[in-house]
Formats: C-alpha cells, structure tokens, sequence
C-alpha cells in the first residue's frame, strides 16, 4: 500500500490538520476561515507578483529591447502581434490564423485574444495579460484546492511557489499544466474516466502529460494490478478529451499538428544542454538533436522501471511522475523558463519539503536572470552575460531539477515513514544474514 503521510502542522490554514492545541468553533467558522478561502487569496497574491515583475513592460509595450532590459517578457503578450490573435478563435478553427502552439492552447489564446482586441497592439497586450491573470488565479486556486485532497500533498507549494509567480504570465503552459494536475488528482481520487478526459485535453495543450499517462498505466500494470479495470475507461476518457479538441480542426489537419511538426524540425534552443555546444560554435544537428530528446524519454521509462521493479514499498504516483516529467524537461530540445511550471504541481503532490522546493526555486531564479542577460547580450554585447557564464547557469538550473526529482525519491521509496508506524514496521529483511560466530567472544573466525 503506498505511504500516505499525515499532512504537515503548517497546512492547517489550506485546509488541513488543526493544530494540537486547537479547538475547533462550534459555529464552524474555522471551516469559513480554512481551506479553500486562503489557497485562492495565496493564489492571486502569486499571480498579483508576476504582473508587478510585468509593470516596465505594460508601460513601454513587449516590442523592441524593453523586454529583455527590464526581465518582463512574456509569450502571451508577444502573441497577440505576431500570430496576429486579434482575429479571433474563428480565424484560427477555419484554418487562416497560425498559432506557434498546441491545439487546445491556440484556441484558449486565439479565443481570448479575440475577444481583447483593440484599436492598439499595447491595449491589445495589456487586456490579453490582464484576463490571462484571472484565468491563472483561477486554475492555481483550483489546483491548491484538488491537491489540498490528496493525502500527503503540500497545497501551499502550488500558490506560494516562487517558480510559479516568476513563470505563470511568461507563456501559457498554465492551461496544460492546471489540466495535467486535475486529471493526476482525480486518478488518485478513484475517477478514471474524468482523469482520462482531463489528461487527454492536457495532452492537446502540452506533450508532457504523455509522460504522466505513461507514469500511471506502468504504476498499474507492476505494483497496482486490482486497477487495471480503470486503465479502460483512462484511455477511453483521454481519447475523448483529444477528440473533442481535434475534431473542430478536422478540416484543416495540419492545424492540430503543426505545432508538433514545428517541434520537430526546429533544432536545439535555449534553456537545452544540447544547446551548450552551439555557444561555442559547433551546434548539435537537429536530427541528433531530436534523437537525444527521445532518448531523454527512453531514459524516463527506464529510471521509472527501476524504481517500480526494486524491492520496498510501493511508490508513489506523484513521485515517480515528478522524475520522470524532470528527465524529459532536462533532456529535451527546448527547455524555456516557463516549462519549470510543470515541476510545481508535482513537487506540491509528492508532498517534497519547503526546504528542497526553494533550494530548486533560487536555481529556476538564478537562471532565469541569466537567461535574459544572456538574451540581451545577443543584441548588445556590452550589456549582456557573456556564453560561458550562460553555460555555468544552465548548469546551475539542471543541477537545480536535479536536486528536487532526488528529494522526491523518499516519497518514491518510503523511508521518510518513520520506523515503527503501519508504514514502516521494524523489520529484519534488510539486515544481511547472520556470520558463523559473530556472536562469540572470542570470535570464531571458521565454520564448522
């Protein structure tokens, strides 16, 4: 049975565990004042911190150098002029608008985007970001509340992240990111179907819920067999959800896969160890390029494997997919400073400690700031950060990713459940057999 830690004193506010000498209001106002209240109010003050680091560029506008200059950048705003939103989410079902994102993604943006336009691509920008914002508090406050459900999980990670207010308005893998969470949470929660649809729609705004459809049917097919009537109705949810985002774009087919095409044939960037050698000179061939980031996938599958198939107790489905979703963005072709998003929910399900989640966030930080030296330098080679520097950040940011996927292998294997406690019994299986006459005085140094 995998290990369910009780949920840490500090949670008491996100709805969890009073404190010991609590008592709880015979009216019930605790339950008015704890919970789902505080998570939505931590949830916008994150969002409300990711526009102040936006406020240089909602005055200048995200065009020219201002948003390198001044770390404010964000794909949402760049959008609404280059992939020319404004026109709406008819343009883009009828095929005549080209969004550079997954199906799902461009008909959420060319929806909002529509529906923002205005006279002036800066207004346009600024009521494309603002309404992105509410959309945000929204799904972060709905996260923390499904993830507050879960046993063992730390909600609180989910909207006091400072990985999540530094990424949540620089590109729209929010939307992916909300409905990857959701659909693991209702799996745990004994909803199959719903996970199913709801997977199968993440799958259509983001590829990294594959990795968590993967994570899950290998958990059940090796350590959960008594649910393997649920993977029928998971796979034919996740069908659905990917039908029903596809089959509006059936008239125009390469609309739903240009996104995955565009991938494929765009080579390394930034944020890719891959990248590393293009610095110097010598950039890495796209077709190897791409062959490393499946690799990176094979190399998912087989850590997985490992620690499925070892001895102990039963792993953790929140953990095994943290590091399995954390090899893939490491070994990918393309690894921007958004796409650390993805991290939080599972880190906040994994139940990883405050402790680890912000040794993590200072790398995602330190990297973030060098990312956009870096990018800045590229222009004006006497403001920016030289490409050796980038290098030891990059480093840095992976080492960073490292560190928190190593902090969820306790959750993964069980040794964090203190010795003595149904989760941990004392027992004698891990103590190497007894040596003829270890227990002799003298000792007796041969056998019989």
């Amino acid at each position: 049975m995998p290990h369910t830690p009780s949920p840490p004193a500090h949670l008491a506010w996100a709805g969890g565990p009073l404190g010991r000498y609590a008592v709880r209001s015979a009216r019930g106002i605790d339950r008015r004042l704890l919970g789902a209240g505080p998570l939505v109010v931590a949830a916008l003050a994150c969002v409300l911190v990711a526009l102040l680091r936006l406020q240089s560029c909602f005055a200048t506008g995200w065009s020219g150098r201002t948003p390198t200059t001044r770390m404010c950048p964000s794909d949402l705003a760049t959008a609404v002029g280059a992939d020319n939103l404004g026109r709406g989410l008819a343009a883009y079902l009828s095929g005549d608008l080209d969004v550079r994102q997954p199906p799902l993604t461009a008909a959420v943006m060319s929806l909002i985007g529509g529906v923002t336009d205005a006279p002036t691509l800066l207004t346009a920008q600024q009521a494309l970001v603002i309404t992105w914002a509410v959309l945000a508090v929204v799904l972060l406050g709905l996260m923390a509340v499904r993830v507050a459900t879960v046993p063992g999980a730390d909600p609180t990670q989910v909207v006091l992240s400072p990985v999540a207010a530094l990424t949540v308005l620089v590109s729209p893998d929010l939307l992916g990111v909300a409905l990857a969470t959701l659909g693991l949470v209702a799996w745990l929660r004994r909803r199959a179907a719903l996970a199913g649809v709801l997977l199968g729609l993440a799958v259509m705004a983001r590829t990294y819920p594959l990795v968590l459809l993967a994570v899950m049917v290998a958990v059940v097919l090796v350590r959960d067999p008594q649910r393997r009537p649920d993977l029928r109705p998971l796979a034919l949810g996740a069908l659905g959800g990917v039908v029903a985002v596809a089959l509006p774009l059936a008239w125009h087919p390469g609309t739903v896969i240009s996104a995955w095409r565009a991938w494929w044939a765009a080579g390394t960037s930034l944020g890719s160890p891959w990248h590393v050698p293009s610095l110097v000179g010598t950039g890495v061939p796209d077709p190897l390029a791409v062959a490393l980031a499946v690799l990176g996938w094979v190399a998912a599958a087989f850590v997985v494997a490992l620690l499925l198939t070892r001895r102990g107790p039963a792993p953790s489905l929140a953990g095994l997919a943290l590091v399995a979703v954390a090899i893939v963005l490491v070994t990918g072709t393309a690894a921007p400073p958004g796409a650390s998003l993805w991290l939080v929910p599972l880190a906040a399900l994994a139940g990883v400690r405050w402790r680890d989640h912000l040794v993590w966030a200072a790398c995602e930080g330190a990297y973030f700031v060098a990312h956009w030296l870096f990018v800045n330098g590229l222009v004006e080679h006497t403001k920016g950060l030289p490409a050796g520097w980038y290098a030891v950040f990059l480093l840095v940011r992976l080492a960073g990713i490292a560190w928190l996927a190593r902090a969820a292998v306790p959750s993964i294997s069980g040794r964090h459940a203190p010795t003595g406690t149904l989760d941990r019994l004392p027992s004698a299986c891990g103590k190497p057999p007894p040596v003829v006459g270890d227990a002799a005085y003298p000792p007796v140094t041969e056998g019989p």
